[in-house]
């Protein structure tokens, strides 16, 4: 098939077909890849490329996950081991996958269940559903030093 013009279907259509392609490569060089978001014009296109490394375990390296793991339970108190769980939201099915601090008001990544889809999430909204109640939480004693 000849491409002629680009619009969404026919940036869709290249995602999938290169997708299938990346995977071939990835598997051969040990690696996670997959084009992601899109951005077009009539006769250009320009994809996300995420490329993440295989740890010994099989596990796909993911900056997200690990920032969660690392920054959860201290900054938002929100346990590490409420990653990967899944929670209900408005009437959605997530799974917990990740944490961006950068994004103060949503920090918090999701996954529709459903659809796949990716959503974020106040912490206030996790905290609720994962989180450390007032009473659970350890008291810290600050010793000066003279």
């Amino acid at each position: 098939m000849k491409i002629h013009k680009m619009n969404k279907e026919t940036a869709r259509y290249i995602r999938t077909t290169l997708n299938k392609a990346l995977e071939t490569a990835a598997a051969e060089l040990g690696i996670s890849a997959e084009l992601g978001g899109c951005k077009f014009q009539a006769r250009t296109a320009e994809y996300k490329l995420e490329i993440n490394l295989i740890n010994a375990d099989g596990e796909v390296f993911n900056q997200e996950a690990e920032d969660f793991k690392n920054y959860s339970e201290t900054f938002y108190r929100v346990p590490a081991d409420a990653l990967g769980k899944t929670f209900t939201n408005n009437g959605g099915h997530y799974k917990l996958t990740g944490l961006k601090q950068r994004n103060r008001k949503y920090p918090f990544i999701g996954k529709c269940l459903r659809t796949g889809r990716g959503y974020k999430f106040q912490a206030r909204t996790i905290r609720d559903r994962f989180g450390k109640k007032e009473d659970q939480i350890t008291p810290v004693t600050i010793i000066d030093h003279v």
